[in-house]
């Protein structure tokens, strides 16, 4: 497990807390002690994030000296807008059931001619060729959990999660291009969690302030290789499936505005860590000097999103 991991399950057991609800706290309203609290309850608003950089391994290099051509410093993943929406119902004073959906897309390319001759994207080839290659990653995120006030300005939950990450790089090598290299990663978590959610200050309070965290553990299915194209023709490639146990945590932290009886206005700050997934980088990487090793490999590793968060919960 990664250190930035263990550091954010370490927060989260010292009571601070998910980004997910860091800006969904329509719970959290001047009544939410009583037993009159708003029934249900709706959060809806933008995520402004961005993916971790990949692993500095080496995905292109010269042949057969290994000087690195193409790494994966080369690929800066700029902060992309998502979407975070929940949608809760409340019942018997202090429990709510709540869905939760965030989703957000990544990219990053890299583009250069080669100075020599080459090794990388599955292929060879000599010096002055062109690569122009894309990186993309897909998260979707959906939770239905179970929160329980426990005290006045303190909120636990149980649920469960399921986490689909889509990692794909994609090296388009010549002019037209002449060969392609796809590296594609599907992962799929799917378990349960746990989670708090701290009002810093009393519920009556217009202005309220939100530390939150879960942390969970999960079922990976991860499957991927690389598809190997003359032009854009077909012409092989090597692929495996593998599973796992893996962790994966969010904190988070808000600001909120009552604005209204029933409307607040957040924004805060979060950060979401999925340890041990198949990502393509990784494996371009472990590859590069034999492609074979994805027929019976996933080389795995650690993805971090960290941004802002933008939004209005309306309760009612």
């Amino acid at each position: 497990m990664s250190k930035l991991l263990r550091l954010a399950v370490a927060l989260a057991i010292a009571h601070v807390a998910a980004p997910g609800d860091a800006y969904s706290q329509a719970f959290d309203t001047s009544a939410k002690h009583a037993q009159d609290a708003p029934t249900l309850y709706i959060t809806g608003g933008a995520v402004i994030m961005k993916r971790s950089t990949p692993d500095n391994g080496t995905f292109v290099a010269a042949n057969p000296a290994g000087t690195p051509f193409q790494t994966g410093n080369d690929f800066k993943f700029d902060w992309e807008a998502g979407f975070d929406g929940t949608l809760g119902v409340r019942f018997m004073g202090r429990h709510a059931i709540e869905l939760r959906f965030l989703g957000i897309e990544s990219d990053a390319s890299s583009t250069f001619l080669t100075p020599s001759a080459f090794i990388g994207g599955g292929f060879t080839g000599p010096g002055g060729t062109l690569f122009d290659t894309t990186y993309d990653t897909t998260l979707r995120n959906w939770e239905l959990n179970w929160r329980y006030l426990w005290t006045s300005q303190l909120t636990v939950l149980a649920g469960f999660r399921a986490i689909n990450l889509e990692d794909s790089q994609r090296f388009r090598i010549g002019v037209g291009p002449v060969a392609q290299g796809w590296y594609d990663y599907d992962n799929r978590l799917r378990g349960a969690q746990i989670g708090i959610d701290w009002s810093v200050l009393p519920a009556a309070s217009a202005l309220q302030i939100n530390l939150s965290g879960k942390v969970g553990l999960f079922h990976l299915k991860s499957e991927g290789g690389i598809e190997e194209f003359s032009g854009t023709t077909p012409i092989g490639g090597f692929g495996t499936k593998d599973s796992d146990t893996v962790v994966a945590g969010e904190l988070g932290v808000s600001v909120g505005y009552r604005v209204h009886d029933n409307v607040t206005l957040r924004a805060g700050y979060q950060l979401l860590v999925i340890d041990d997934v198949g990502l393509a980088s990784n494996n371009a990487s472990a590859s590069l000097l034999n492609p074979s090793l994805l027929s019976n490999n996933i080389y795995r590793d650690s993805i971090l999103y960290h941004g802002a968060n933008l939004g209005v919960s309306i309760t009612w």
